[in-house]
């Protein structure tokens, strides 16, 4: 597979540098303002691979983008997030659209990301199938829309999470204490915690008044996952990471909705 896509991107790699050649070798442009004064591109693709490129994003749009099996999916999904989301934050979400620029009214990071996004297209508007229709037309939002932005407003200590990616739980500590009161958010990996003493370190960090985000990717039977987590709510984490399909998502959500005090 992966000599298969070296393959595929040396092609068009190839065929972009050979096109562009030849145009600029047919157009002599000798300054800049000659460049801008052509009729068209000077780099780009050959008209045989622009057809393909074309051919290969109708496929997609049609066979992929609005495949019902997508749309289910996204669908499901979601349905999990918008649960995931209540978990986390407990009440209503914000919304996220006003009038004229999509931006959020609290200023909120997911409604900046989301303003920024309204005001980009993908070229030839291929990213057509994959909009919301009216996402950014005022008022547009549903109700279980705006449930799924949030409300709530993150300390600026707690803006930036620092990855404790060191092989040990005492490397963990002596980095810790260098770091002080300068970081407050600490991301705790799979290589750390299976090193030995990491309900310990956990333990500690807690104790310090530190906030952890767990990046165990928790992957399993829904049964087992839930397990995990609730053996997990009550040490403290701020945030954990569970990999899987609808039924394992919803099986984390049902058990971390089991306590208030897990994120």
């Amino acid at each position: 597979m992966h000599e298969i896509i070296r393959r595929m991107i040396h092609e068009v790699a190839s065929d972009l540098i050979e096109e562009s050649a030849r145009r600029i070798a047919a157009a002599k442009p000798a300054d800049i303002e000659a460049v801008r004064g052509q009729p068209g591109p000077l780099i780009g693709f050959s008209e045989a691979r622009d057809a393909e490129h074309r051919q290969m994003k109708k496929f997609l749009r049609t066979r992929l983008y609005r495949h019902e099996k997508m749309q289910a999916a996204r669908m499901g999904a979601g349905t999990v997030l918008e649960g995931l989301f209540r978990g986390i934050h407990g009440g209503r979400l914000a919304h996220a659209a006003r009038a004229p620029g999509c931006g959020a009214r609290d200023g909120s990071a997911i409604g900046n990301r989301r303003a920024r996004a309204c005001g980009r297209r993908l070229h030839r508007r291929d990213d057509g199938p994959l909009r919301i229709p009216g996402a950014c037309e005022a008022g547009s939002m549903s109700a279980r829309q705006e449930d799924r932005v949030s409300r709530a407003v993150v300390p600026a200590s707690d803006r930036l999470i620092f990855a404790m990616d060191v092989p040990t739980a005492d490397a963990a500590r002596r980095l810790a204490d260098q770091l002080g009161d300068s970081i407050t958010f600490y991301k705790l990996g799979l290589e750390l915690f299976t090193s030995g003493g990491a309900f310990e370190l956990l333990d500690w960090m807690v104790g310090r008044g530190k906030k952890v985000f767990l990046d165990l990717k928790l992957f399993d039977v829904p049964a087992t996952v839930a397990g995990a987590v609730r053996n997990l709510r009550n040490r403290g984490v701020t945030f954990a990471t569970v990999h899987g399909n609808q039924s394992i998502m919803e099986a984390a959500v049902a058990a971390l909705t089991a306590s208030a005090s897990w994120r």
